[in-house]
């Protein structure tokens, strides 16, 4: 079987079924089955503390640990955010509202964001964060700083 991105109990459970379900909290986790092109994702619910885990496993399997800390992991993640705006770089505003009709765009908008995504998930793990709780507070005191306007 080939290394692929998810933990030594769940590639036993490949070794038997074709796929794994990786999942560190009780939820659905992520359904990784492993073909020859290597894992790919489906049926995905996202787990931020088993994709955090797959990515620090990710990371060790090709000895990157003394690379990902929290500068170098928030410098890649804003050329990675830099990545992501220059799609948009030369468009209108009602381009970039179309771009949902253009698959090819979305493709690259997924990957970006994708990237965007993961290496702030590195940071939060590095840096301690549990983002969960971030986003809920950060609801809460934006719900506080900006009230919903009265009902004309």
């Amino acid at each position: 079987m080939e290394k692929s991105l998810i933990g030594t109990s769940a590639r036993k459970a490949c070794k038997s079924g074709g796929s794994a379900t990786v999942d560190s909290r009780g939820k659905s986790g992520v359904k990784i089955p492993v073909g020859a092109a290597g894992p790919a994702i489906k049926d995905f619910k996202m787990d931020l503390s088993a994709l955090q885990a797959t990515l620090r496993q990710f990371a060790a399997e090709r000895a990157w640990q003394p690379f990902h800390n929290p500068k170098n992991l928030a410098m890649a993640l804003m050329v990675e955010a830099a990545e992501l705006t220059e799609i948009f770089q030369w468009m209108t505003p009602d381009e970039a509202a179309r771009t949902r009709d253009k698959p090819a765009v979305q493709q690259h908008l997924g990957e970006e964001m994708a990237d965007v995504l993961l290496y702030l998930l590195q940071l939060a793990d590095h840096t301690g964060v549990d983002l969960e709780q971030a986003v809920a507070d950060k609801l809460i005191k934006n719900a506080q700083k900006h009230p919903p306007r009265p009902p004309a």
